[in-house]
């Protein structure tokens, strides 16, 4: 996660609240004895597998399976897949491994942005999102109805020099191997957006969830662009809502107004070690950090009152309620159809 909201919550849940839906996390609840707490939040989460060196892929689905199946009114769940081995058969296993997952009640699949930033082919080069390669995984999800989530690309400030006031710099700081200022031989942030329009115009019965706000999180203007040109394509705010607090509240206001049926709320919240495992202080203070950052966050589209971004002030949004419901719940219902 990037910078987060700091502050006083703003918005206090009424008892008749609609059940938020966090369609981006990853949160690995699997203590039976904290899911009270989930409840009385009247969150429901969407946990999203990811594909890296350093997570397992199988242990993840093996979690967030588990918790979709022990309490579906809680817990719903998005698959990946093997990175690719550039063999012939690659993609058919593929399709079976996510055929199996859609079968055991996964939602949706997540493409992760080690996809043109990562993963090279046999020649070197990096695979990009739209290599053909993938086309038959596209192809597939497109046929039978699942939306990609995807995480293509990075924000521009990863291209960019260190700054201070950006909400990406603690990131970038703290992981110096994702930020490319200076470094030869990466595709550009342009070469990513690119990379994922290009899959939106090949496949326009797919529907693309772009996770933080679709790489463009500095821009609710390009956004816009993208969402007029492809009605597949839509938008979470994972990690995200620190960029639209950098912007015109007006222009975002009015953005999110427009484009009401288009955005997904969702935290990013990292919880890649499982809760079991931790003692009770932890879980605690664990639990009570995802709560402050879901109050804070829905706080910034329903309320007017005042937030702390950084070193800033800034006012909530004051969404009209029928658009916050949307964003909160009802758009992650149809589109990962929960």
């Amino acid at each position: 996660m990037d910078e987060a909201l700091t502050g006083p919550c703003v918005w206090h849940i009424p008892a008749d609240a609609v059940v938020r839906i966090d369609a981006h996390s990853h949160l690995m609840v699997d203590d039976p004895s904290a899911w009270i707490h989930l409840s009385r939040m009247k969150i429901r989460v969407l946990n999203v597998c990811i594909t890296t060196n350093n997570h397992a892929l199988e242990d993840q689905k093996k979690i967030y399976r588990t918790l979709a199946q022990a309490d579906s009114s809680i817990f719903d769940w998005s698959t990946s897949f093997t990175l690719p081995e550039f063999s012939a058969e690659w993609s058919e296993r593929v399709i079976e491994e996510l055929e199996a997952d859609f079968r055991s009640g996964a939602k949706a699949c997540k493409f992760w942005k080690n996809l043109g930033m990562e993963v090279r082919k046999p020649d070197g080069e990096y695979l990009r999102a739209d290599d053909p390669l993938l086309s038959p995984v596209y192809r597939y999800l497109e046929s039978c109805g699942r939306p990609a989530l995807m995480h293509i690309g990075e924000p521009l400030a990863c291209w960019q020099p260190l700054d201070e006031t950006s909400p990406h710099y603690w990131y970038y700081s703290e992981y110096p191997e994702w930020h490319l200022y200076g470094k030869a031989g990466y595709l550009s942030h342009a070469d990513h957006i690119a990379a994922r329009d290009h899959i939106l115009e090949l496949f326009p019965g797919l529907r693309v969830v772009g996770a933080h706000l679709g790489s463009l999180e500095h821009d609710v203007g390009l956004i816009a662009e993208r969402l007029d040109r492809y009605p597949n394509f839509f938008v979470d705010t994972s990690a995200r809502i620190p960029d639209l607090a950098n912007q015109d509240r007006d222009v975002v206001r009015e953005f999110l107004v427009r484009y009401q049926d288009r955005v997904l709320y969702g935290t990013d919240f990292l919880m890649m070690e499982p809760l079991s495992t931790m003692d009770e202080l932890k879980k605690v203070r664990v639990m009570d950090e995802y709560r402050v950052q879901v109050e804070r966050e829905t706080g910034f589209f329903c309320g007017g009152g005042e937030l702390q971004v950084g070193d800033r002030r800034i006012r909530g949004l004051g969404l009209p309620d029928k658009v916050v419901e949307k964003i909160l719940s009802k758009n992650a219902k149809r589109v990962y159809a929960l």
